[in-house]
């Protein structure tokens, strides 16, 4: 996790074979096959295996009493924010797109927090584990209406992954089509998700399509969840 990001020095490969097998393994890489087909390789499987690797490693930590772990993840989650903030502002490794000075602060801030997810460089693991755990450390052990809420989606994440992928891509073919297009406006192709040249909607608009969904999967999300507790013998489930 911490020296993935040395295999940026590495030349890309220009034998096809081997460009496929060190994306699949390092880097990210998109391979057109046919004017309507392509293989995209967004998750390259050692730098999030990294970070899963962690995940499981943190089960130890998690089984600790909670006023043992609540300090242990602010010190983490201090300690990740603490890095991330020292090695961008150095701006020499961690994550292949530096910083730079822009046309106004907010715009500079903006070049500053602009990290990697694909793969995920270290910059970005640090600033988004960093902030996941030190909220974690605030609400650990707090059982209310809020946390039993978040508590349902976090039982059943690759499910809920799953289901907002498609619900997303439908709403927007439901709002292209509310705003007069039809489906000879709607684009095909590799990476072409399907929204016609001039739909779209404000950005305040999308945040609100987005806590409706989440709204919406809550039920989906619940029954779920329970229908996991009550199914241990059916031993796949927990993947999903």
């Amino acid at each position: 996790m911490f020296a993935h990001n040395l295999l940026q020095l590495v030349p890309t490969f220009t034998n096809t074979a081997a460009r496929l097998g060190w994306a699949l393994l390092f880097r990210t890489d998109f391979f057109p096959i046919s004017p309507s087909f392509a293989l995209l390789v967004g998750y390259p499987i050692i730098p999030w295996l990294g970070i899963m690797l962690v995940g499981f490693a943190c089960g130890a930590l998690i089984e600790r009493p909670v006023n043992e772990r609540k300090p242990i993840l602010l010190r983490i989650g201090l300690g990740a924010l603490f890095l991330f903030v020292l090695l961008r502002f150095l701006n020499i490794y961690g994550d292949p797109a530096p910083w730079s000075a822009q046309k106004d602060q907010v715009f500079t801030i903006l070049s500053f927090i602009n990290v990697t997810k694909y793969p995920p460089s270290l910059l970005y693991t640090l600033v988004t584990i960093g902030p996941m755990l030190l909220f974690l450390s605030a609400i650990d052990g707090t059982s209310n209406g809020f946390t039993r809420w978040l508590t349902v989606y976090g039982k059943v994440p690759m499910f809920y992954y799953i289901l907002h992928w498609y619900l997303v891509h439908i709403s927007m073919l439901v709002m292209s089509f509310l705003q007069g297009y039809t489906w000879a406006d709607i684009p095909s192709g590799p990476l072409n998700f399907g929204r016609p040249e001039g739909a779209g909607i404000s950005l305040g608009g999308v945040y609100a399509v987005w806590l409706g969904l989440v709204i919406l999967l809550y039920p989906a999300c619940k029954w779920y969840g329970q229908y996991k507790a009550e199914h241990p013998e059916i031993g796949w489930l927990r993947y999903i």
